[in-house]
């Protein structure tokens, strides 16, 4: 296993080479390492001998599938209680957040199709291909008469005051910054199955029916796409998600079942873990825009 927080771990060390590690930049007041420990594994002070065991055992897969293994540990992080706190304010959701998921997830969606593309040219997979170059078409051409989801976002910012301009030069937040740098470093450095597993479980957010896998909460209140709660065009890009991202999802989890072989199971998990803890950090950066551009609106 590498280190689920910052990769820096050899691949296929073990878990006591991974839980002194931890140690080693908790003692160095590591905030990363340190909150992603209390927040998975334990708040208080642990020695290494029993955070190897607790690694191990968060890390297992019960019935040997990475998707399903995924699915728990995404659930687990963004909907039981408490759910993040972007799922919270997600469940009747005011303008002013709408507006800052607009500005900043256009910079999260760019790198998408730049990961979707490395991904393709770091195989010859054909089906991981195949289903890259569909999901670059979904976010930025559109498909069968829809528009691409990248002009939804762009329309669903305008309609609440956000001009379409002002989103394209802006910059992205700090957090946003570095979990786009840590998604473009993984998909062009490892191989494509670790890279699908790391950007496509965060596709995990959107999806229907999370609930009977144990989700307390859904992404949004689906209510709110009826009773005239958000704008028209918000109603369009959250739809668009919510009935593509299962899919999308459920397909690129598959593919690398299908492809991923028993002894890179623990190092792919870290890859994933990293990918969720960036992402964790990057919907808290859609409150922070949004709480930027609520005194403008």
């Amino acid at each position: 296993m590498r280190c689920p927080v910052c990769l820096s771990v050899p691949s296929h060390s073990t878990f006591r080479e991974v839980s002194d590690h931890f140690i080693e930049r908790a003692s160095d007041s590591d905030s990363d390492h340190i909150m992603w420990l209390n927040r998975n594994i334990s708040s208080s002070k642990i020695d290494s001998g029993e955070l190897s065991r607790r690694l191990k055992e968060f890390i297992q897969v019960e019935d040997g599938m990475i998707s399903s293994w995924v699915r728990r540990i995404f659930i687990n992080t963004f909907f039981l209680e408490p759910p993040h706190p972007y799922i919270s304010l997600q469940q009747d959701p005011p303008g002013w957040l709408l507006a800052g998921y607009a500005a900043e997830h256009y910079h999260f969606l760019r790198q998408w199709v730049r990961s979707c593309a490395s991904i393709i040219s770091n195989t010859d997979n054909v089906e991981a291909q195949e289903y890259e170059i569909e999901n670059i078409s979904t976010e930025y051409s559109g498909h069968n008469g829809v528009p691409s989801h990248l002009e939804l976002l762009l329309r669903m910012g305008e309609s609440y005051g956000v001009k379409r301009s002002d989103i394209v030069k802006s910059k992205p937040l700090k957090e946003t910054s570095e979990a786009i740098s840590k998604w473009d470093t993984i998909c062009r450095e490892l191989p494509f199955n670790f890279a699908m597993a790391s950007m496509h479980s965060l596709e995990l957010i959107a999806t229907r029916g999370l609930e009977k896998y144990g989700a307390r909460y859904p992404y949004f209140n689906p209510k709110i796409l009826e009773n005239g709660s958000v704008t028209k065009e918000a109603r369009e890009f959250l739809k668009a998600g919510y009935m593509a991202d299962a899919s999308h999802s459920s397909v690129a989890l598959s593919i690398v079942d299908k492809y991923t072989e028993k002894e890179d199971y623990e190092d792919l998990k870290a890859v994933v873990l990293v990918s969720i803890n960036a992402f964790y950090q990057y919907l808290g950066a859609r409150i922070r825009r949004g709480k930027m551009l609520e005194t403008k609106l």
